[in-house]
């Protein structure tokens, strides 16, 4: 992890392995941004449904999110323990394990979804559309929420552990932009 602002190599309190950068940062953004995009496709499904085709791109959209939350997670988790975990005594702890169940909670409604997803498309008879839109949209609203979530934690508990332009990349990306 690098200093490349004026502004954080001026704070001599802070060990620079507990800095983070916009590189540092850039890979969890960009897989939040997927994620969000992966989001809103889903959303386009249940709000397709009872519509085969719908079912049919749910299937392929709900597993490419499964495995995005599974990548994003060990990603997070590395910036997540860079920035808090080195001081055990911090009360952030708590939150990083709320966090962490968030991820866990996520991986199982991407599974449920993409098991129940995938019992519906060899159906030959009529769907059960609300629940499968209900699964969908508890799925989409959970990893957007969740997201927002850990973006908006960084930003608050570590602003002084990034640099100015990790907090703009983070701002960015909290307020759609990115």
């Amino acid at each position: 992890m690098t200093q490349s602002d004026a502004d954080v190599t001026a704070r001599p309190t802070l060990p620079p392995c507990l800095i983070l950068d916009e590189i540092d940062v850039a890979r969890m953004v960009a897989q939040h941004a997927t994620l969000r995009a992966l989001c809103t496709t889903l959303e386009r499904c249940a709000d397709g449904l009872p519509a085969r085709d719908a079912v049919i791109a749910a299937v392929t959209v709900s597993a490419a999110l499964a495995e995005c939350l599974r990548h994003h997670e060990v990603v997070e988790n590395a910036i997540l323990s860079n920035l808090f975990e080195s001081d055990p005594a911090l009360p952030v702890n708590s939150l990083l394990g709320r966090i962490r169940h968030r991820h866990a909670v996520d991986h199982l409604h991407a599974e449920d979804l993409r098991d129940a997803l995938g019992a519906a498309a060899q159906l030959v008879g009529p769907l059960e559309s609300d629940a499968l839109s209900y699964m969908m949209r508890c799925l989409f609203d959970g990893c957007r929420r969740g997201i927002d979530f850990q973006e908006a934690a960084i930003l608050m508990l570590a602003h002084d552990r990034l640099t100015r332009t990790a907090r703009a990349t983070l701002s960015a990306s909290l307020n759609g932009a990115a």
